[in-house]
């Protein structure tokens, strides 16, 4: 069993924390809000019910760095994922916040870790993205099949902290003892409303959808491609990569790709299975950060390295996030 930390208990939190729980882990969740004001309260409850919830709850505002280095000092974890972070719609509309969340609480988190003396370096995990991506200067997108090694030039506040982020993992797996390991996700997709992030458009098409609206408004082209991954296949990435053993891993930071549909293939894939459902294609300023990403990645090493492959492509998923919304066929 171990000691671990989830600071950040989001989109990804709320379905990390259950599945640590499961595995018999002694584990912590740290957020600013209360758990039941939180958008996968309903998830955490589920995954452990609510006694469980609030006994592994800390209440923490990242920003408190008195309070985040004394919570890391006393509990000590063996285990960190670092979930705290400002997407990427929300942190262009706040760059200084944006850096203050995403960077400087990655900073403050790994000075602490490596002040432990702990006997084996403390494992830090830290979610990075497709936002890192941008296109080399003179074009406007970045290669279609994106690969791990390959300039970093990100268009948005969101993707520059993503970069900075793995540099300074980097940096603290090499100079100050921290068992560093990130991976890039695709935009995430589960039962968790939509966040702030440009991916966003797909979370909207689902959750009407599964209400019974006939008709949606996207802020994208029905064109726009980017990689998706369902949230059960990155909790088990984030898992597996914090699980492989060190001398397996060829790099402190892995891309994990699983589909990558357009807008217009995801509103197929749910009028196939809701029926006649109208898409709306209105883009605003989150359709220039779309089109710097990634269409699809590469994502060879994860594979070779720590045996990554995803379980879910658009189809499977479709039915089984429907569901999970609670959508109900009409007799």
């Amino acid at each position: 069993m171990a000691r671990i930390l989830v600071i950040g208990v989001g989109q990804i939190g709320s379905e990390l924390g259950p599945a640590l729980v499961e595995q018999g882990h002694e584990v912590v969740l740290a957020d600013r809000l209360p758990p039941e004001e939180t958008a996968g309260w309903d998830v955490l409850t589920k995954g452990m019910g609510e006694d469980g919830v609030r006994r592994r709850w800390h209440r923490l505002d990242v920003l408190d760095t008195p309070a985040l280095t004394g919570l890391i000092r006393e509990m000590r974890p063996d285990t960190t994922y670092h979930l705290a972070a400002l997407l990427s719609a929300t942190g262009e509309k706040d760059p200084d916040l944006c850096w203050r969340v995403n960077v400087e609480t990655t900073r403050t988190v790994m000075s602490t870790l490596s002040k432990l003396g702990a006997a084996t370096a403390p494992r830090l995990i830290v979610p990075s993205s497709i936002a890192a991506f941008g296109p080399l200067p003179g074009q406007t997108e970045t290669p279609a099949v994106t690969p791990d090694l390959y300039p970093m030039l990100p268009t948005s506040m969101y993707g520059i902290t993503k970069v900075v982020g793995e540099l300074l993992g980097a940096y603290a797996a090499a100079k100050q003892g921290v068992d560093f390991r990130g991976l890039r996700f695709p935009g995430l997709l589960n039962t968790a409303p939509p966040g702030g992030g440009s991916s966003d458009f797909a979370n909207l098409m689902y959750f009407a959808a599964a209400a019974g609206q006939r008709e949606v408004e996207v802020f994208c082209r029905p064109d726009t491609t980017i990689p998706f991954m369902y949230m059960p296949d990155a909790i088990r990435a984030i898992i597996e990569l914090a699980e492989a053993p060190a001398a397996r891993l060829s790099r402190r930071t892995y891309n994990v790709a699983a589909m990558s549909p357009s807008a217009a293939d995801i509103a197929a894939a749910l009028a196939a299975r809701v029926g006649p459902f109208d898409v709306r294609y209105v883009p605003d300023f989150r359709q220039a950060i779309l089109d710097s990403w990634p269409r699809a990645l590469d994502d060879a090493p994860a594979r070779t390295d720590w045996g990554w492959q995803p379980r879910w492509d658009l189809a499977g998923m479709t039915d089984d996030l429907l569901a999970q919304l609670g959508w109900v066929p009409r007799a």
